[in-house]
């Protein structure tokens, strides 16, 4: 690749990305609660939505099962674009 130095085992390294930066949600859990609910009634999320919950979910603010229980239902309902959008974000 033109540009890129070969890594070597002295070579330190590379510098860790920085930490998402995400708008605060004062109860994680209670809110992505209520996006499970609106999932489980067929509901679609908006972008934005969709960026806050996978952001919580890369921040490490939700619980494994939450997380399992959120993925499940996207794909039992099917995702919509928008929600993919917003899970890239």
């Amino acid at each position: 690749m033109d540009g890129i130095p070969p890594l070597s085992a002295d070579s330190p390294p590379p510098a860790a990305a920085s930490p998402a930066t995400h708008s605060p949600v004062p109860d994680p859990a209670g809110a992505f609660r209520a996006i499970l609910d609106r999932l489980a009634r067929g509901d679609i999320l908006t972008e934005a939505e969709a960026e806050t919950v996978f952001g919580l979910i890369m921040d490490g603010a939700i619980p494994d099962t939450l997380i399992a229980a959120f993925l499940m239902a996207l794909r039992v309902r099917g995702e919509r674009p928008a929600e993919l959008l917003g899970a890239v974000r």
